[in-house]
């Protein structure tokens, strides 16, 4: 069972996806309505492979904090593991 902050969020993404024809508010939607179980973990190691200085970049799942930054960004996630806490 999802709590009600997730739907709510999972129902304006996809509102939203509709509303501006942007497929990646699709795509996140759909990626957050999947069991915690199947949705996606990343390392903070690949976030900072991948993206660039000042990029923002949107997890639809939890971050782990193995690996460090070395690039200024903004990450939005559904979860962050207890160590950034």
């Amino acid at each position: 069972m999802k709590n009600q902050q997730l739907q709510s969020l999972i129902r304006e993404l996809k509102k939203s996806s509709i509303e501006n024809k942007v497929k990646l508010w699709k795509r996140i939607a759909t990626d957050l309505d999947k069991s915690s179980s199947k949705r996606r973990v990343v390392n903070l190691s690949k976030i900072n492979q991948y993206a660039k200085d000042q990029d923002i970049v949107v997890v639809p799942g939890k971050v782990l904090s193995l690996g460090e930054l070395s690039k200024k960004l903004t990450i939005a996630a559904l979860n962050f593991c207890n160590w950034f806490i």
